[in-house]
């Protein structure tokens, strides 16, 4: 038996491609040629417009996330002053008894650990101490003090108070003590 061909199946048919030339209206006048052309300008300065919009909303979408912390920080900052007070006066291990030593010596090992996992933290919000080796720099220190010292007049002879940086903002100056000529 012979199958019938499907009548109502519409073979497909191949359409010869045309390059369509466009059309001039010589109808059309020049002056509103001229609204055309300014109506594309006007949108083709809206379009940059709105890409410098987005460019300069995603500046500060990151410069947001960037310092988002910053505030927190700020107000962690006194907290990290007493770990330090509190480890610059421990007591000397060795005026005191056995008994109250180990104590003692268990008390610095967890102020220092808590210390330590405080500015692990705040370094992963991309706090550093501010660096205060060598010469003074007033956009970094405070110079609380000076004394005459052997020093070059100008150095960090020691630490009153840290200073903090997030990112490349300063968030509060390092307080030092600076030579000065004798």
């Amino acid at each position: 038996m012979k199958k019938k061909k499907d009548e109502t199946a519409v073979e497909p048919e191949i359409v010869e491609e045309k390059i369509v030339e466009p059309v001039v209206d010589e109808t059309i006048d020049p002056a509103s040629c001229i609204k055309c052309k300014d109506s594309e300008a006007a949108q083709l300065r809206a379009i940059a417009d709105y890409q410098n919009l987005v460019r300069e909303t995603g500046k500060q979408r990151m410069e947001f996330v960037k310092y988002a912390s910053q505030g927190l920080v700020e107000d962690l900052i006194p907290t990290l002053d007493y770990f330090d007070a509190a480890m610059a006066s421990k007591p000397d291990l060795d005026k005191i008894d056995e008994a109250a030593r180990k104590t003692i010596e268990n008390w610095i090992v967890g102020v220092t650990h808590v210390q330590k996992l405080m500015m692990d933290s705040l370094e992963q919000q991309g706090v550093k101490l501010v660096d205060t080796s060598g010469m003074l720099d007033t956009s970094l220190h405070e110079a609380v003090e000076e004394k005459e010292s052997d020093e070059a007049e100008g150095t960090i002879l020691s630490v009153v108070a840290n200073g903090y940086m997030m990112a490349d903002k300063l968030l509060r100056p390092a307080r030092v003590i600076v030579s000065k000529s004798k």
